[in-house]
């Protein structure tokens, strides 16, 4: 598994996840996922979630990040049926094992913002594969976005309408492609192509 696998990159440049720059007010790691970014005629949800578990291993190297753990911001706004379709109970429930007890990080809180009806559908059969400790740290927030406020994840929000999904997205859009791609993806991993080639 490497960043230069054609569908791990895919999944990288359409910010599937991303890693915020500010940790949260009690230092934990923010990572993003753009739903509506991800095309599953493009790449599967399973090389989607390969990407964040090679993101989450390289993170892990930091000492910081293994002790104060992460938290998972999960942005549905504008996703669409077709997409949703591929969320089936044989991946979901592949994801969450692996995540749950295969994984060596601390995921502190999920929080699933702007989710459509046929997302929460979806949430009901996640649940099924989770654990106690795990299900209470799954927050879903829905189209009213105080709530997540109320978590304290960022110092100084950017977003003047906490209301409003869609300014929501077009901020964290802005704030996390201020760097292109490539260099997104060297900054994370600290690689290059030379080294690769070995």
């Amino acid at each position: 598994m490497s960043i230069f696998d054609n569908k791990i990159e895919l999944s990288l440049r359409d910010g599937n996840p991303r890693v915020l720059k500010s940790r949260d007010r009690k230092g934990r790691k923010i990572l993003t996922f753009l739903a509506a970014n991800w095309i599953p005629q493009k790449y599967t949800l399973l090389d989607l979630y390969r990407s964040f578990l090679l993101t989450i291993d390289k993170l892990l190297d930091n000492v910081e990040n293994q002790a104060l753990g992460f938290v998972v911001i999960v942005d549905w706004t504008d996703v669409t049926m077709n997409q949703a379709r591929y969320l089936t109970p044989t991946i979901i429930k592949l994801m969450i094992e692996g995540l749950q007890d295969c994984l060596p990080a601390k995921f502190l809180a999920i929080h699933f913002i702007c989710q459509p009806w046929y997302i929460g559908m979806t949430s009901t059969i996640l649940k099924k594969f989770l654990t106690d400790e795990m299900r209470n740290r799954i927050f879903f927030h829905g189209s009213n976005l105080i709530s997540l406020h109320n978590h304290n994840l960022v110092k100084t929000s950017p977003i003047t309408n906490p209301t409003n999904c869609k300014i929501f997205w077009n901020i964290q859009k802005y704030l996390i492609t201020k760097l292109r791609p490539k260099i997104i993806i060297s900054k994370i991993f600290k690689v290059n192509k030379i080294s690769s080639s070995k």
